[in-house]
């Protein structure tokens, strides 16, 4: 998809774009439907029949939570505006672990939007992250306040496999819930 950026409104250039949004939209409804007629039944049953069953249905959710994290960031980095970008601060936080701990660093960019003032998006960082340094940011140009600063280092490719060994463990944790509690393939 193209984005025509010379109009105000930031809508994409051609008519045909939002029919293949349209379609895309109407070939996902059924699909979420089916997940959250999915977690409505686990959570029914985990309450009404067993609490490892309910457990199932919270996973589910943050499994589909986890999945729609990804294919936005995908999306957007696919499809949006790349403008470069300034890190104006790093903060640093600690994280208790249980054999210790760890420092967590998110870098703030700075970037301009065409005909538009300047914004601040919250991104990765590392310890070598310094005020000052350049990168890219991706942008939706139809809502600019949603962006993403693209990860060099694997961040991305890190979050996807986490996200799958997380829906491949809870798909195998709902179908051991629903066999009662002992697998039987």
């Amino acid at each position: 998809m193209r984005w025509n950026l010379d109009r105000p409104s930031g809508r994409p250039a051609s008519g045909g774009s939002k029919v293949l949004g349209i379609g895309m939209a109407c070939a996902l409804f059924p699909v979420v439907v089916g997940l959250l007629v999915l977690l409505a039944w686990g959570l029914y049953y985990g309450f009404t029949r067993s609490p490892t069953a309910s457990a199932g249905g919270l996973l589910v959710l943050c499994s589909l939570s986890g999945v729609a994290r990804v294919v936005l960031q995908l999306r957007l980095l696919r499809r949006g505006v790349a403008v470069p970008g300034v890190v104006t601060r790093v903060d640093r936080k600690w994280m208790d672990g249980e054999v210790g701990g760890y420092w967590v660093y998110t870098s703030h960019v700075r970037f301009s939007v065409p005909g538009s003032e300047e914004r601040t998006v919250k991104g990765p960082a590392t310890e070598h992250t310094r005020v000052g340094d350049p990168c890219t940011v991706h942008y939706d140009p139809r809502r600019p306040s949603r962006a993403a600063v693209r990860e060099t280092r694997g961040g991305l490719a890190g979050l996807i496999v986490f996200v799958a060994l997380f829906v491949a463990a809870t798909v195998w944790y709902v179908l051991w819930a629903v066999g009662g509690g002992r697998w039987s393939p």
